[in-house]
């Protein structure tokens, strides 16, 4: 019996890594279909439609980042999930976080609190930043109208600590202990109604346990989260 879901398990795995597999690439190529008719659409003034073109252009990155986080959970649960180890400069990932989400947020509040000299650690930089994305999507969605980002890292007896704060609604403490794991959504009515299918905190947990650290939040309702990672110097 064991055997036999197993086996079913594996094969609707298998079939969510090739369905998104073959997904990714129409997605894609729509994409840029659609920043080449904006390209155009400027070149010709024909700017009063423009913000048609940008809310698909938006849309699909958001089903681009779908696609990438079932690709991902399916390689965590077949062990086939890939690192590249390096050493890197943190703080510069943290800025580099941030520019991007400022570029498409203008009216977002950032503030840095970035622990001197710059430290260098040993890992994977593009996942630990997918990881520092997830935590920022994060505070974002659950921002009401006053969206703020602190973005955080400190050096204390041999750890670092990378933290994200918003100052959006809140989890409840008794939803907490279940924040990162797979498909959890916090169940309040307000939250409910926002899109997500619960794995962007569950891969980013996977990402820090294969760097040997440490993943939190302290939140409170109504006054913010505080997402945060510690990593062995």
């Amino acid at each position: 019996m064991n055997e036999h879901l197993m086996k079913h398990s594996n094969n609707q795995e298998d079939f969510v890594y090739m369905a998104t597999h073959e997904l990714k690439s129409p997605v894609a190529i729509l994409k840029a279909y659609v920043q080449m008719m904006s390209l155009k659409m400027n070149k010709a003034g024909q700017t009063e439609y423009l913000f048609i073109t940008e809310k698909m252009d938006s849309q699909l990155d958001k089903l681009l980042n779908i696609i990438s986080d079932l690709q991902d959970v399916t390689q965590i649960r077949s062990g086939s999930m890939n690192y590249h180890f390096s050493e890197f400069n943190i703080n510069d990932s943290l800025r580099n976080c941030a520019d991007a989400i400022a570029a498409s947020n203008p009216e977002l509040e950032i503030e840095f609190s970035l622990c001197n000299p710059d430290p260098v650690i040993k890992g994977d930089v593009d996942r630990i930043e997918q990881v520092l994305t997830n935590f920022i999507n994060n505070g974002l969605k659950y921002s009401r109208q006053h969206k703020f980002l602190k973005f955080s890292s400190v050096v204390d007896d041999g750890y670092l600590k990378v933290s994200i704060t918003d100052k959006g609604m809140g989890i409840p403490s008794d939803k907490q202990p279940d924040i990162f794991k797979r498909f959890f959504r916090v169940g309040t009515p307000e939250q409910h109604k926002l899109p997500g299918l619960g794995l962007g905190l569950f891969i980013s947990k996977e990402i820090i346990d294969a760097h040997l650290g440490e993943i939190g939040v302290d939140s409170r309702i109504d006054e913010g989260s505080e997402f945060w990672f510690k990593l062995l110097l």
